[in-house]
């Protein structure tokens, strides 16, 4: 699904459909939604295929107790296909039980062997625990949102319009200072002024979500590492 529409990109742009049409917005939407994937090295779709390899080298903690927690890179989960943990002192792996995306949808979070919080990609084993050796582990399955977060919404629609807008100073499209519809004529002001006014407006705010956006999912990730210690 698309991060954004075209009505968000005229809003925030401050251009209209007959300055840029829809389907150069629709079109530039598809470039902009493949940049923010790019930039967060995550998708922010539904239902995005993932597998994960994690290496897990844990400290010894002073109290003894063995970690059960493994965080994943990809979340919210949506769904858990594969889950196999193989230590470094066995050739033998250890097929852990599945999660569907059936279950989760009704809130059912735990299985035999684990429990886990999809919105954080945490995972804590019940059925055993991560010796203080070299493993790894292997998990495949879903993550993705049913709806655009409302902050990546608002990212999308903007990073399109500033596209639009160097598009349209780059003389992709026709430059009038004026055009007359019937029985009335409408002044819309210099473009190229215009354009740069917005380019730096929108840039400001794009470069502002990019750090909200970052830093949420930074914080996300050390609010649950604590777990392996």
């Amino acid at each position: 699904m698309a991060y954004s529409v075209s009505s968000q990109v005229y809003v925030l742009g401050g251009f209209s459909i007959t300055e840029v049409s829809q389907a150069n917005i629709e079109t530039l939407i598809a470039f902009t939604d493949a940049e923010i994937d790019s930039l967060f090295n995550r998708s922010f779709d539904d239902e995005t295929a993932f597998t994960e390899y994690i290496s897990l080298y844990l400290p010894k903690r002073a109290d003894d107790i063995e970690p059960n927690r493994i965080v994943t890179s990809y979340y919210p989960i949506q769904s858990i296909s594969e889950f196999i943990l193989l230590t470094s002192t066995s050739s033998t792996t250890t097929t852990l039980a599945t999660l569907s995306s059936t279950m989760m949808k009704i809130n059912q979070w735990q299985t035999a062997d684990y429990f886990i919080d999809p919105t954080i990609g945490l995972i804590e084993l019940s059925s055993r625990t991560l010796q203080y050796s070299p493993s790894k582990a292997k998990i495949r399955g879903t993550y993705g949102y049913t709806t655009v977060p409302v902050y990546v919404q608002e990212l999308s629609a903007i990073l399109t319009a500033i596209r639009a807008w160097v598009n349209f100073l780059g003389g992709n499209y026709d430059r009038l200072n004026r055009y007359k519809l019937p029985e009335q004529e409408y002044d819309k002001g210099d473009f190229y002024d215009r354009g740069l006014k917005a380019i730096d407006k929108l840039s400001d705010r794009a470069n502002s979500l990019v750090s909200l956006i970052g830093e949420k999912y930074k914080s996300q990730f050390f609010s649950t590492s604590g777990g392996y210690f």
